[in-house]
């Protein structure tokens, strides 16, 4: 029996899912070191984004057309509206800003990593070179990225299971849904 012909940006959706598959389900068994540590992980992870943008990705964009910036700032303030709204369907009794915050993370997460799926697939259509040393870099980035999805989904309110789930929809299955 043959094995199917998969593209290879679909394989390493596959393989980013399975690695942050693999770490928000090592942070649900773990449970209290985990959420002891869960600043660490979110520092880590928030650092190497921010970097990124302010230093590499900011400046590339705004080289290749001036209303880039536009789009950022349209972004940022996209992000902010969906907080708000969140914040305002979410009112109960519990720590409403937390789950506002936890529940506009979950989506922007969602949003980061189909866009992940998007760059393994067109990097490989591109070179395979290319779409290997993308896929090494952003591989890196997977295992903080099931981390910290898991871990928003507990600070929105959300019990074990129900966070296990949705930090799988958020880190795991939407790279796939991309490429």
């Amino acid at each position: 029996m043959a094995l199917p012909n998969i593209e290879p940006g679909l394989a390493a959706s596959f393989l980013a899912a399975a690695i942050s598959s693999v770490g928000l389900l090592s942070m649900a068994a773990l449970g209290d070191w985990g959420k002891r540590n869960s600043p660490y992980f979110s520092a880590f992870a928030i650092g190497v984004l921010l970097v990124a943008i302010l230093f590499h990705l900011t400046p590339e964009a705004l080289t290749y057309s001036a209303g880039a910036i536009n789009w950022m700032v349209a972004g940022f303030f996209a992000m902010v509206g969906i907080g708000m709204l969140l914040r305002l369907l979410t009112q109960t009794d519990r720590n409403v800003h937390g789950a506002a915050f936890g529940y506009a993370s979950i989506v922007a997460l969602g949003f980061h990593s189909f866009v992940d799926g998007l760059i393994y697939e067109a990097t490989f259509h591109a070179e395979l070179f290319t779409g290997a040393i993308a896929t090494m870099g952003l591989l890196l980035h997977e295992f903080p990225e099931g981390v910290i999805a898991y871990f928003l989904a507990r600070g929105a309110g959300l019990d074990r299971p129900q966070s296990v789930f949705w930090a799988f929809i958020a880190a795991s299955a939407t790279p796939v849904a991309g490429a």
